[in-house]
């Protein structure tokens, strides 16, 4: 019996002392996990740190009209990647509007002829503006790049010739320019009130090389303004000398063009600008046609 009660002791001695092991195996595991969680908040905090740190656009002017160098996106060929230039449109405090030098990609408005529910294609439904805020976003900046690009509410009213539903407004980071911001931004110097159509030099814009190594339906992508067409009218739309030989393309706008099911049409369409500096209400394409071109657009701060 003096055994027994000497085992029974025993083993309730070990058993008080295995509790303490265990009690304080969880005080380690919990202040292991707090201590890591606490590193990993140092860690987030101090790459924040390091974001706001880096001055993007370090040397860099911002005044209407200056080239910005941000990103890279492939120029020459579509296996080579360069820095992208940007204009200056607009300047507001630290905030600016940028867009791109050149035509630097080829993309249809829309990849079908109407929206997934069979209704009309407007900015805020087509691939167009999945491309740039997701693909191109994504492979153009790094994330400290990004970072200085903010999201604005991008309005989009209707076509105001036909009257075409532009769509509700969205928030986007990376858009492309509407009639109305043309019209602000580049004020047209010759309008055609016949055609409802104006013209400006500085919207002549190049595609840079790589599109011309896309597919063969890219290749019509580019025209050439001859010396003829200047003396015939282009003198008197004020345009200058060096728009002779110049290469241009024409690029998409957002506004909404003539319209689909309600105008007759056969698909939908959205605005354009012409290769030789032109634009409208009247000036549309196809939204799925692949020759017209993008010049992104966005706001950063800097």
């Amino acid at each position: 019996m003096k055994e027994m009660k000497k085992f029974m002791a025993v083993a309730m001695a070990g058993a008080v002392m295995l509790g303490f092991a265990g009690c304080g195996t969880k005080e380690t595991t919990v202040k292991e996990t707090e201590e890591a969680e606490t590193e990993t908040e140092t860690t987030t905090e101090e790459t924040t740190e390091e974001i706001a740190e880096v001055n993007v656009f370090e040397g860099q002017t911002f005044e209407v009209g200056n080239i910005i160098v941000m990103g890279e996106y492939k120029q020459e060929s579509i296996t080579t990647r360069e820095p992208i230039e940007w204009i200056v449109l607009d300047v507001e405090g630290n905030k600016a509007l940028l867009i791109s030098r050149y035509v630097i990609e080829c993309q249809p408005f829309n990849e079908t002829e109407y929206a997934a529910d069979g209704g009309e294609i407007t900015w805020e439904n087509c691939t167009l503006r999945t491309f740039l805020n997701n693909d191109f976003a994504s492979d153009a900046f790094t994330d400290v790049e990004r970072s200085v690009i903010k999201t604005t509410t991008v309005k989009n009213p209707d076509n105001k010739f036909f009257g075409t539903d532009g769509g509700n407004d969205t928030e986007d980071q990376i858009f492309i320019l509407s009639v109305e911001e043309v019209e602000k931004y580049f004020p047209y110097t010759y309008f055609d009130e016949e055609y409802q159509f104006g013209y400006n030099q500085a919207l002549m814009c190049a595609p840079v090389p790589a599109i011309m190594f896309s597919n063969s339906d890219h290749k019509v992508y580019s025209w050439e303004m001859y010396k003829d067409n200047y003396d015939n009218y282009f003198k008197d739309y004020g345009y200058t000398e060096d728009c002779i030989g110049q290469r241009g393309a024409e690029w998409w706008l957002r506004t909404p063009g003539r319209g689909g099911h309600d105008e007759g049409m056969l698909t939908c369409t959205a605005c354009k600008v012409v290769e030789k500096g032109g634009t409208g209400y009247k000036s549309w394409r196809a939204v799925y046609d692949v020759r017209c071109g993008v010049r992104p657009v966005m706001y950063v701060e800097f």
